[in-house]
């Protein structure tokens, strides 16, 4: 793993499948082993590449559709939140969409 993170960086342990991690920097990683013994097997998977300057900040995923993740990237008072309906698919076929307000409008960087 490599990039920027928050000075306390969020994640996220899977709702029902607890050796899957979502961990949230300037990208979000993910690994599906990370209870593996020696902790030096742990990979993590890269799941989008993200503008910089902002930082993951919160990671939540959806109680009734586990493939659904949101997060918020944020710095200072500015934010961008992300909605994923496929997180759990293979690293590089994961989509992230910015969340829009009613009526088309992008929330603000």
């Amino acid at each position: 793993m490599t990039g920027d993170a928050a000075f306390s960086a969020p994640y996220m342990l899977h709702r029902t499948n607890a050796s899957t991690m979502f961990l949230g920097g300037s990208n979000m990683w993910r690994s599906t082993n990370v209870n593996a013994i020696p902790a030096t097997t742990v990979a993590w998977d890269s799941l989008g590449t993200f503008p910089a300057g902002l930082t993951i900040r919160v990671i939540e995923q959806s109680p009734v559709n586990l493939d659904i993740v949101y997060m918020s990237r944020a710095t200072g008072g500015s934010s961008v939140l992300y909605r994923s309906d496929n997180v759990n698919a293979a690293a590089t076929a994961i989509v992230w969409n910015v969340i829009t307000k009613p009526g088309g409008q992008a929330l603000p960087p």
